[in-house]
């Protein structure tokens, strides 16, 4: 993802970072050589990024820090995810929970949504596991970091930073980064068109 894919601070965000953070799993790093939230999402997403309490921001953009008990599953309608980065050398691979069993695609997915959607990372390096967004299914630890933001279209989204070392190892948090999107449905889009349509009217008249 190039520096286009600009997020703007928007309401529903707004709500979750005003949330007491009561449980905030800790980010650390013991490779100096690989790159910590801020200059991840510089790289991807532009502008020098600097923490903002539990927050990231380049002053412009805002990525809000999600509470722990609030990102273990999802309720989404249509949603699509991409791979932004990796930072491990072996494959991964990032997918849903489905009746036990961690469907992985490459680098796209998308879903019909539903509710306590459960993420996971694939990865085939040894000392590494698949992990979810469920810690209760990583042994009780917490393997996802997660944003929201808006993005340049103005949909709703997360940012997923995964931890794939068994145990937590190093607890960089930057191993696979994942943007899970949440897609407006036809009948929102029909009413956002119907709104312009309506504005394009009253300027004409």
């Amino acid at each position: 993802m190039s520096a286009q894919h600009t997020a703007f601070v928007f309401t529903a965000a707004s709500l979750l970072a005003t949330a007491s953070h009561a449980d905030l799993t800790p980010i650390f790093s013991s490779y100096g050589n690989e790159p910590s939230h801020a200059e991840i999402l510089s790289d991807e997403f532009g502008g020098v990024f600097v923490a903002s309490g539990n927050d990231f921001t380049n002053g412009d953009i805002t990525f809000f820090r999600v509470d722990d008990d609030d990102d273990q599953s999802y309720n989404l309608g249509l949603w699509e995810a991409e791979i932004i980065t990796t930072n491990a050398s072996a494959q991964q691979g990032f997918g849903t929970l489905d009746e036990g069993e961690l469907i992985v695609e490459s680098g796209f997915t998308s879903g019909p949504g539903g509710t306590d959607i459960v993420f996971g990372r694939f990865g085939s390096q040894s000392g590494t596991i698949d992990a979810f967004t469920n810690p209760s299914l990583n042994g009780g630890n917490d393997h996802v970091v997660t944003y929201t933001f808006e993005t340049q279209d103005g949909d709703f989204a997360y940012l997923l930073f995964f931890e794939d070392l068994s145990g937590l190892g190093d607890r960089d948090y930057n191993d696979l980064v994942v943007q899970v999107t949440a897609v407006p449905e036809p009948s929102s889009l029909a009413l956002i068109a119907l709104g312009g349509l309506a504005m394009i009217r009253r300027r004409r008249g």
